[in-house]
Order: C-alpha cells, then structure tokens, then sequence
C-alpha cells in the first residue's frame, strides 16, 4: 500500500474516532456491493463502540437480508419526509456513492456541521467529501473497505470476511468483469483464510430462486427484444408482470445478467417498471463499451461493464431513447463481431 493512500486512511479513521453520531449511507437502490460495504464498516464502528445509524433509499434486494441478520439498514422509501439533520449526524460516510445526488433523499438529513467522507471506486465520482478516498483501481467498494479495516488493525472475522467478499463477488459480475486485478485475488484468499463458505454464499445469491421469480424470468425471456443482429439486448418488466407474478421488485435483481447470455450479445438492459411512469434500467456491457458514460447521461451512473439509472415516463419512449444513445456509441466500432 502506498504511504499516501495509508495517511488518507489513517485520517479517516482518526475522524470516525473523534466522531459521535455517525451516518453510512450509499446510493439509491443498494446493491451488493453498497450493503455489504456498509455492513462490513458498520462491524469496526461496533468494536469501537460508536453510535451510527445506516439509511439508504431503497429496499435491499431479498437475496442480501440474511447478511444483515441485526437489521441494521434502514430504508427510507419516502425521502421527503426527512428533515434537515434530524437525526444529529456529525460524520456522514458515503460508500459507493459517486455523488451527492446519488444518495436520493437521505442527503436531507446533512446539516452544514456533517463532516463528508467519501468512500469509491468509480471513476466519475465527483469528489464530493471533505475527504475522499476513491481507488480507481478497485474492483468494488468492498475493497475499499478491506484496506480501511486493514490499516485499522480491525481483526478480521468471518462475519465480515463474508461481507467483504460478497461486495466482491458482486461488483464483479462473479469475477467476470475487467476491473478484477491479482489484488482482488490476493483479497479473496485471505477472506478464505478466515472461513467463509463460498458455495453457501454464491447459491444463495445467484440460485435460490422462489417459484413464482422463475415464473416472471420466463415470461420475460419469452419476451426479449434483440436489435444490431443480437448485439443489443432489452429484457423488460412491467409493473402489472409483477403484481401478476406476486414478485416484490427487489426479486429481480441479477435478471438483467440474462441480456448478455444471447451468443453475440454486445449490450443490454432491463427495464424494470417500479410503478406506472417510473422506470428503473439496470445496463450491462462486454468488455469493450463503459455503460457508465451511457447512464450518466440518463442522470444515473455505476460501472463500466454494470451501471443504471431511473427515468420518469413510458417505458417505451425511454427504450427508444436508450437505444438511440447505444447506437451512437456503437458507430464506427469495428470490433462488434
């Protein structure tokens, strides 16, 4: 580890030290990687004793709660009912939060005395902290978290080894996407050492589909939209296909992995209908288009190979407005084939 990231750890840890009431928060919608992340942090906070508190807008996805076994996370679905500071926090720790917006409503609960700490690996964030410790060459906020812990001192226990290592094997699509590094490996291997179960974790995750979920998949497969000879993949989930199926929303989570499973497939994207005129579009992309510049133009963000964002309107206009801004991008590549 470099001297100068080191420091930059050692002040963040001096301020959650100093710090009395803490909030981690990530950005709407948490993910594996975001959960896990806050949980893992929220293990050191609890060996030191500290009073926090972690809100996101948004549920969890059903497959990560029995992560949280102490229900630690609190949802707030309905953002404009918070208040300024109401809740006193001194420290505000965003993980995986590329900016302030990012964090939907639970910003409101800032006050001009919050101290910011900004904790990534994104490469648009916007640097948005009083301090910042984005590492690029991170595979996932998980670990980010890793090295914290680790200058920390922090003992590792399985608990948090699965945490981290689930943020992980999250954020990097199974370990398919490019940002995998020999470190992330190196990581992985001393969670091991601490007697995590990967197989449990990884069947949990990605296996344990309820009955009526695998009915919904196939009436979306059933439904796939294909364009540029297969190259551009679009699942779609309406709102009444969920309230047909009694599928809560956060059960589709890791459908969209199915849009790159067509033989040729390029990009793809799940359009998932929260409620009539609200949209919520996970993207995925091989190797050689970053999604994430497509979703930032959408008011969204995320990854290279895995990004999203959430669009007011038809799901058909905003399908069409999507592929439009795929076509651009694809234009002139060469190497689609």
């Amino acid at each position: 580890m470099k001297k100068r990231t080191e420091e930059k750890i050692k002040k963040i840890l001096e301020k959650i030290k100093a710090s009395q009431k803490i909030l981690l928060t990530s950005h709407i919608e948490p993910d594996g990687d975001s959960v896990c992340s806050q949980l893992a942090l929220a293990n050191y906070l609890d060996s030191l004793g500290k009073e926090y508190q972690i809100i996101n807008q948004g549920e969890i996805p059903h497959k990560y709660l029995f992560l949280d076994e102490k229900k630690r996370i609190k949802n707030k679905s309905r953002p404009r009912r918070l208040s300024p500071n109401s809740e006193g926090f001194d420290l505000a720790i965003f993980i995986e939060c590329s900016n302030l917006d990012r964090s939907g409503g639970v910003r409101r609960l800032l006050s001009k005395k919050s101290f910011l700490i900004n904790i990534d690996h994104h490469q648009d964030n916007s640097l948005f902290g009083k301090i910042n410790y984005v590492d690029h060459s991170a595979s996932a906020a998980g670990e980010v978290i890793y090295d914290i812990l680790d200058v920390s001192g922090f003992p590792l226990d399985k608990k948090t080894a699965e945490l981290i290592y689930v943020a992980i094997l999250t954020d990097t699509g199974r370990f398919r996407y490019s940002s995998i590094t020999p470190k992330t490996f190196r990581i992985c291997a001393d969670l091991l050492e601490c007697g995590i179960d990967t197989n449990f974790l990884t069947q949990r995750i990605y296996y344990d589909f309820s009955e009526r979920s695998l009915k919904l998949l196939r009436t979306v497969l059933e439904k796939i939209e294909l364009y540029q000879d297969k190259r551009i993949c679009f699942l779609t989930i309406t709102h009444p296909m969920l309230k047909k199926f009694k599928v809560p929303y956060q059960d589709t989570d890791g459908f969209v992995d199915f849009s790159l499973s067509i033989a040729g497939s390029k990009v793809g994207a799940l359009f998932l209908e929260l409620e009539e005129g609200l949209t919520q579009v996970s993207l995925r992309s091989s190797d050689f288009m970053d999604v994430s510049k497509i979703a930032k133009s959408f008011g969204g963000g995320g990854h290279k190979n895995a990004s999203g964002f959430t669009q007011k309107g038809k799901v058909q206009r905003i399908k069409k407005a999507l592929l439009d801004s795929i076509l651009k991008k694809l234009k002139g590549k060469d190497n689609l084939s």
